[in-house]
C-alpha cells in the first residue's frame, strides 16, 4: 500500500479463515470480496468445522429409524423428481412435506431417548471442551475473509425450462445457467456457519461465479437502457 496506494484488490471466494477481524475490516477501503451463493470455501473456518461435526453427530443421534431407511427415502425422492440421484437441487416447492418428512424420520432434540450412543456423544463433549480450555487464548482467535463482501445470492430460475435443463443436464448440474442473482452487501462475520446443500461445493467453481457476475452485469446494462 505505500508504494501502491491507489491499488485495488477483488477477492473471489476466498477462504473463511484469511484475516483477524481488525485486519479483515481494515482493508474495506481497497478490497472487495465476492462470494457465491452457498459455496462453502468462505465459509471455512475452525469454529464453522467444529459446530458441523458437532451437528452431524448430534443428528446421528436423533435418528430414529435405520440409518438404510434414510438412505432409501432420499435417493428414491431424487430419483423421482429430475430422474438423477445426486447432481442437482432438490425441489422446495413443497416445504411442508420436507418437514414432515424431517419429523418422520428425527426426533426432537429434546426428545432423544437414552442409548449408548447418546452417553458416548456427552463424553466426547465434555472432552472436547476441556481441551478447548487447555489450549487457551490461541485457540480462541478467529478468523474472517477480507475486505468488503458481496453475497451473489440465487433468487429465482429464468423462464427457460427446456435451455437450462439442456444445459444443466450437459453438465450433470454442474452449470447455474438460467439463475438470477442479487448481490447483497453482507458483515465479514456473516457467513459463520457451513451451509449444507448440494450446491456447497459446486458454487465454488469459477464458471459459476463469472455466470452470475455476467448476469449483474447485463442486467445493469438492460436497467440503463430502459432508463435512457
Amino acid at each position: 500500500r505505500q508504494k501502491f496506494p491507489t491499488l485495488v484488490c477483488v477477492a473471489y471466494s476466498p477462504p473463511g479463515c484469511t484475516l483477524s477481524w481488525n485486519l479483515a475490516v481494515g482493508c474495506h477501503e481497497w478490497c472487495n470480496t465476492f462470494v457465491m451463493d452457498s459455496e462453502i470455501i468462505p465459509r471455512l473456518s475452525l469454529d464453522a468445522l467444529d459446530a458441523w461435526r458437532d451437528e452431524l453427530l448430534e443428528v446421528v443421534g436423533r435418528v430414529k429409524v435405520p440409518k438404510a431407511v434414510v438412505y432409501k427415502r432420499l435417493m428414491t425422492q431424487f430419483k423421482t423428481s429430475k430422474g438423477l440421484s445426486c447432481c442437482y437441487d432438490p425441489p422446495l416447492d413443497n416445504l411442508d412435506a420436507c418437514l414432515d418428512d424431517i419429523d418422520d424420520i428425527l426426533f426432537e432434540a429434546d426428545q432423544i431417548p437414552d442409548s449408548e450412543y447418546k452417553k458416548n456423544l456427552a463424553t466426547y463433549k465434555q472432552l472436547q471442551q476441556a481441551q478447548k480450555e487447555a489450549r487457551g487464548e490461541r485457540r480462541a482467535i478467529k478468523l474472517y475473509p477480507p475486505g468488503k463482501m458481496i453475497h451473489l445470492v440465487k433468487t429465482n430460475e429464468k423462464r427457460m425450462p427446456v435451455v437450462s435443463g439442456l444445459v444443466k443436464c450437459l453438465t450433470c448440474w454442474s452449470s447455474n445457467f438460467g439463475y438470477n442473482y442479487t448481490p447483497v452487501w453482507i458483515n465479514n462475520d456473516d457467513l459463520s456457519e457451513i451451509l449444507v446443500c448440494p450446491r456447497m461445493t459446486r458454487d465454488h467453481l469459477p464458471d459459476r461465479m463469472q455466470y452470475a457476475l455476467g448476469y449483474l452485469v447485463e442486467e445493469e446494462y438492460n436497467n440503463e437502457q430502459e432508463m435512457r
